[in-house]
Formats: C-alpha cells, structure tokens, sequence
C-alpha cells in the first residue's frame, strides 16, 4: 500500500485545493488477485471530484459590504415578523447564506430564509452565536442553487422588532454589486417586502419601499476568470485531457474503484467522474463516503458517452471539511467488464 501511495505522490501534480490522494486495495488479497486489484486500485485513481470551495472568503460576494450602515438602527419594538428583500443575480450560482443587519436591541431568535419568486421555501437556518450588533451571516447546510437573471427574495424572522431600515431606500433603483442586484420595488417586482407571523412567513407586503438590510451570500458556480477547471471556484483533480496511458486493464467481475482524498479548505462535492474505456459498458454509479464508511451521496451516471471522461453530479452539493480525508468511488456492476488504469510502466511482483 505504501508502494502504491508512493507511486501516486511521485506523479501528483498538485491542483489546489486538493492534496493528499491514496488508492484502496481489498484487506485480503491472493497472490492470484494481486496483481487484478492493484491495476483496479490504480484505476480508482482515475476518479475525478469536482470541487466547489464556497466557503472561501474570496468566492463570497454580497450586496453590501460590512462596511455598511443602515439610515436608521432601531425602529422600536414590534410584533414578530419577517423582513426580506427581492434580488436576481447575473450569474448561476450558490446562496450558501443569509446575512442581515443587527441594531443592539434586535435580540432573540433570528432564521433566515431563501424563497423562489412564488413562495416555496428553498433553504432556511437558524442564526447562532450572533454578536452584539452589526452584520450577522448564518450559511446553509447545503448551498441553495440559483438561476441567473431568475429573481428570489431572502428574509430573516424576528420576534421584538428593533430592526434596522433605510426608508424610500428602493423607491427609484435597486442596488448594484454585481453579480448580484437588489431589485427596484414596482408593482410587478416588489421589494422591501414583509409580513407578520410568529414564525417565518413568505413576505409579500411593502411599505415605504423600505431597505430592511437583508442580503445574501452568494458563490457563481463559474465565472469568465481562469480557474483549475474554467472556474475559480470548481476544481477537479486532472484535467479533461488527460488521459491514461493503459485504456483498457482487461475483464473482470463487478467491482467498486476508489480514490482517497483530502481538501486544504472547507467546501462541497457536487460529483464524481472517472476515465471510461471502450468497453467498459453497463451501469456505473458514483458514491461519496466519509473516511469511516458512512455514504454521503450517490448518483447514477447517465448519458454516458463512448469513453472518455464521464461526470455524475449529486442531487444536493456536499459539504466538505478542510483537511479530512474522505473516499469517492465508483461502481461497475456489469461481469467481464475493463478498467482503465493510470501508469504505463507498473510492474507487479
């Protein structure tokens, strides 16, 4: 094993954030089958994550900055009540949170909350440690996707009142910070919007076309700037041309492939690929587990094509956390079926 692990690090090329890859081999092999399963071990290495580092300060983007201060910190008391604001942004992306501005009598409880344009609730959280006063950001346990130019209201309940506002703040224009945009409030799009519950309502009611300071954060799932993958925000362990030096290692019995890695910063997996040869057909799945053997996620791959790299992406993004080592895999269930493997010149023995 150490061998095998050797081999790969000697020919890693590191691809933040990415590091510290092994394969997995049977804990009990024959002298016959070693050699079988050390080419499928060093197939599994062919198994490609794609990566989103959302966490990342630098892939956060808001409406506002920190910097930003409200006209007017505290209205007074209230009766329990959501306040929200409508946004589009340029770009697909992730919300991975709820940000809101804190005057320091606005105590209690706090939820944030993602809507579509229609009222279906499409993420929620509760806020924690909260300082004093001054912005307070709660993320999602999974990141909610968005659609460019596609408009969402945010909001964030609060039991007492005291909120913060800007009256007449949308009453004109909106709010710019590209790539997200705070609409302007009109009949057809409103905004500042609210309504009164004792627990968390999709607001819908304006008044003043008030800035209640509510925002989001957002992470695009790709942008025009090079990254590792096109993105700086999605990564992937190798390249779409790269390809193996040995397509095809020969038949053999349904088999799952795996890859042991680790990210340097928190993020979320969002799918699995792996090379494909020829004549490597029937059904594969990809899977994610942690380094104990609880499954994370898996998802069937579909409109395979021929060869080549082929890509599964998981229902729901999930979340990584920096420096744990995890496993991907995935699963040929067909008999005689051929696995491609890494490195022309191995020799057994």
């Amino acid at each position: 094993m150490r061998f095998l692990e050797n081999i790969f690090l000697s020919l890693w090329s590191q691809r933040s954030p990415f590091s510290l890859v092994g394969v997995i081999l049977p804990s009990v092999l024959s002298s016959r089958q070693y050699l079988r399963y050390v080419k499928a071990a060093l197939a599994a290495l062919l198994v490609l994550l794609t990566y989103s580092g959302v966490s990342a300060a630098q892939t956060q983007y808001t409406i506002w900055p920190s910097t930003a201060v409200p006209g007017n910190l505290d209205v007074g008391p209230d009766s329990p009540v959501e306040l929200g604001i409508s946004f589009r942004s340029d770009v697909n992306g992730y919300i991975t949170g709820i940000r809101f501005y804190k005057g320091s009598n606005n105590t209690g409880t706090h939820a944030g909350n993602l809507w579509n344009s229609t009222g279906t609730l499409l993420g929620s959280a509760t806020f924690t440690n909260e300082t004093a006063s001054g912005w307070q950001q709660v993320n999602f346990s999974t990141p909610v996707a968005i659609t460019a130019n596609t408009i969402y209201r945010a909001s964030y309940h609060s039991t007492i009142g005291h909120y913060s506002v800007s009256s007449n703040y949308f009453t004109s224009s909106g709010a710019d910070n590209a790539p997200l945009h705070a609409i302007r409030n009109a009949a057809s799009t409103p905004n500042g919007p609210y309504c009164y519950g004792a627990s968390s309502c999709f607001p819908v009611n304006t008044y003043s076309s008030t800035n209640y300071w509510v925002d989001v954060a957002f992470t695009p799932s790709s942008t025009s700037t090079s990254g590792n993958s096109g993105s700086p925000y999605n990564y992937t362990l190798w390249p779409s041309t790269a390809v193996p030096s040995q397509i095809d290692a020969g038949a053999d019995s349904a088999v799952e492939l795996g890859l042991t890695f680790r990210a340097n910063s928190s993020g979320y997996i969002i799918g699995v690929r792996f090379y494909k040869s020829s004549l490597n057909s029937g059904t594969h799945v990809g899977n994610l587990w942690s380094s104990s053997g609880g499954l994370l996620a898996s998802a069937t791959f579909t409109n395979e094509t021929a060869s080549g790299w082929q890509q599964v992406n998981f229902s729901k993004p999930v979340a990584i956390t920096a420096n744990a080592n995890y496993v991907a895999s995935y699963h040929e269930y067909r008999s005689f079926e051929r696995k491609s493997f890494l490195f022309r010149d191995f020799r057994g023995g």
